[in-house]
């Protein structure tokens, strides 16, 4: 009888023993989880989904990409410059104006189109003069613009997005030839610009430190005069990939 009631004591005790260490290894987790940072996925959460995670990715945004550009001055009948394929720079910044509709961006964006094609050409100014040779960069394109647009995740995670948008602003050429490629001895430097539009789409998803994926593009502009046999209106198909920092 003596033997049983001992047993039951020691029973007794290590149940108490055993809900005391679980109450305290309780108590110490929760106390981890209120201060354990947040998963590493938390830290780039898109912040337009529709989750209680507090860190959020702010309004401000810098792109900056590159990729190829298909450049057409006139056509094949009027102009020297009909097809040309270029080494095309796109960088822009844009902002969230309005905080209740974080999707609507606006901004400002700045192209550099470069032609790297040192093969000879024969360019005909204005006044009639012919000239004949090369250049590293025969022709490359300054394309300021405003843009507007509107960024969309999308998926269960809300990790990728698809950004349509629109630009406006000018789009200024310069074609030149050198004097030591030309056997004339001519050198030939024009200028000339006009207004132009833009319709994107960027196709994206969150990484790690931004965003990043591919931008597709077509823009028009105005009628350039180059030259007399380079000129006419300005088309571009644009394809490329961008990476961008969000602040």
């Amino acid at each position: 009888m003596m033997n049983l009631r001992n047993l039951v004591n020691r029973l007794e005790v290590i149940v108490i023993v055993g809900a005391v260490v679980v109450a305290a290894s309780s108590t110490r987790a929760q106390a981890q989880g209120l201060s354990d940072p947040p998963p590493p996925d938390a830290q780039w959460a898109n912040p337009y989904a529709p989750s209680d995670m507090t860190i959020e990715l702010a309004p401000g945004e810098f792109s900056l990409g590159i990729g190829y550009a298909h450049i057409a001055i006139g056509d094949s009948s009027e102009s020297v410059l009909d097809s040309e394929g270029a080494l095309r720079f796109d960088g822009s910044l844009s902002y969230a104006p309005l905080e209740g509709l974080p999707q609507l961006r606006v901004g400002f964006a700045l192209g550099v189109s470069l032609v790297l094609d040192d093969s000879e050409r024969a360019i005909i100014s204005d006044g009639g003069l012919v000239v004949v040779g090369s250049s590293d960069v025969p022709l490359w394109l300054l394309e300021p613009e405003f843009r507007l647009s509107w960024q969309q995740f999308l998926g269960s995670e809300q990790n990728f997005f698809i950004e349509p948008g629109v630009g406006v602003g000018g789009v200024f050429a310069n074609l030149s030839i050198d004097d030591e490629d030309s056997p004339t001895g001519d050198s030939f430097d024009e200028w000339d610009s006009g207004l132009s539009a833009r319709v994107f789409l960027n196709v994206g998803m969150i990484v790690e430190g931004g965003l990043a994926g591919l931008q597709f593009s077509y823009m028009r502009g105005e009628s350039l005069d180059l030259a007399e046999n380079a000129s006419g209106e300005v088309e571009q198909f644009y394809v490329g990939f961008f990476g961008a920092l969000r602040f």
